[in-house]
């Protein structure tokens, strides 16, 4: 009886332990997914930047970084905060590929 119960207990014990652990390493990752969002931001920025000022090939390297570290930033979280930010990153990397893509086939 006292072995069932001890391991009745273990087992409960283990699942609170997994429990907490997997909210550490939730908060954990969304602390590195709002970094990674700052970088996606970032390179997003530098990528118009650099469209502006027509240096093309630079925005194309931008926008790529952007464009994965904004994938990344949404694998890595469950927050709908960073995800949806994620999203509007990826928008705007749509809409500077776009306008590079335009420029490409307007040079040729």
């Amino acid at each position: 009886m006292f072995s069932a119960i001890a391991a009745r207990g273990a087992v409960i014990l283990c699942a609170c332990a997994s429990a907490s652990s997997a909210a550490d390493a939730e908060s954990a990752a969304s602390r590195y997914a709002s970094a990674q969002l700052a970088a996606a931001e970032a390179q997003i920025d530098l990528a118009e930047r650099a469209v502006a000022h027509g240096d093309y090939a630079l925005a194309r390297r931008f926008v790529e970084q952007a464009a994965l570290d904004a994938r990344l930033t949404w694998s890595m979280t469950e927050f709908r905060r960073l995800r949806n930010a994620a999203v509007e990153v990826n928008k705007r990397v749509i809409r500077v590929k776009g306008k590079l893509d335009g420029i490409s086939v307007a040079g040729r």
